[in-house]
């Protein structure tokens, strides 16, 4: 259930007595594992583990993750690094596109998808784009400017697990209300054990298909307060809480929105479910362009929605 207001901060000694308390095996536990047992654990408001001295501004962030779920970080990615990921994404899409198309593959991207190309929604595609991993690419990753952040929220051990794009094309629908993660526990309200960063590479107003959050759900799946639309300049970080009720609205502009996202965590937990490559089959060696054209594109013969 939704917890009452704290009148102050918890200390962090009091996040580590919770954690002690619950017992967790920090290094089998997951999120398709079988939950503990029921415990006799006060109910408290998540606080982060203290991270040194942090700005007044990252602590005002940090306490309306906290509170409502997200927030968002107006330093971003520069407009080069912008545009180098957008193009890095679209060449990639653009060649698995022809790909799927010339080894007549759309049936199987339809029906499940790859291990890193999947078919989410109608003209909405969750893609892992292996050059983004490369050194050139280290502003996602090491030198993010939202690291500072994402250690204030998770704690100076957390580990990156996975990274990717989300790119929704013109006309793609809107998506249905889901979250990524449930709660570790389903007894006690615990810290944010993990997060997810959004970072836009086109500017995300109204038309391209912001993202919809409804606040407060990482704490109460029922709570109604209000949803809020997110909109950002290209480059700019949102941060949520794994468990946060999310959705991608439709794009009613003529331009793609490609989205950068990473996901946080601290480092005992381990996602089976939404990283799971046993369920997928790897995406075949891509085909190399030639004169003949590729078709209509790979979504072409859609049947149904994804989450």
């Amino acid at each position: 259930s939704k917890q009452e207001e704290s009148s102050g901060p918890l200390a962090a000694h009091r996040y580590a007595q919770v954690l002690s308390a619950l017992d967790w095996d920090k290094e089998n536990y997951s999120r398709t594992g079988t939950p503990p047992a029921a415990r006799s654990v006060p109910n408290v408001v998540p606080v982060p583990p203290l991270v040194g001295h942090v700005s007044q501004a990252t602590a005002r962030r940090v306490q309306q993750f906290l509170t409502t779920g997200l927030c968002t970080l107006p330093e971003g990615l520069k407009k080069d690094q912008v545009q180098a990921g957008r193009d890095a994404i679209l060449d990639y899409f653009h060649k698995v596109n022809f790909t799927i198309n010339q080894l007549d593959l759309q049936e199987v991207l339809v029906d499940k998808g790859f291990s890193t190309f999947k078919l989410r929604h109608p003209g909405r595609y969750d893609m892992v784009v292996p050059d983004l991993a490369s050194p050139r690419f280290d502003f996602f990753h090491e030198d993010a400017p939202w690291l500072p952040l994402v250690r204030a929220v998770l704690g100076p051990d957390a580990v990156q697990v996975h990274s990717g794009c989300i790119l929704s094309l013109p006309g793609s629908h809107a998506q249905s209300w889901h979250s990524d993660g449930d709660h570790l526990d389903v007894w006690t309200q615990v810290p944010a054990h993990c997060l997810n960063v959004f970072v836009p590479l086109v500017d995300m107003d109204a038309r391209v298909g912001p993202t919809e959050f409804t606040p407060e759900t990482h704490l109460q799946w029922s709570a109604r307060p209000g949803n809020v639309t997110l909109t950002a300049n290209a480059g700019q970080a949102i941060l949520f809480d794994y468990r946060l009720r999310h959705r991608g609205l439709a794009n009613k502009s003529d331009t793609p929105r490609p989205l950068i996202y990473v996901t946080y965590a601290k480092p005992f937990f381990r996602d089976q479910d939404n990283f799971s490559r046993a369920r997928y089959q790897d995406l075949p060696e891509l085909v190399a362009p030639t004169s003949r054209n590729g078709g209509a594109g790979a979504g072409g013969r859609r049947r149904r929605e994804g989450g």
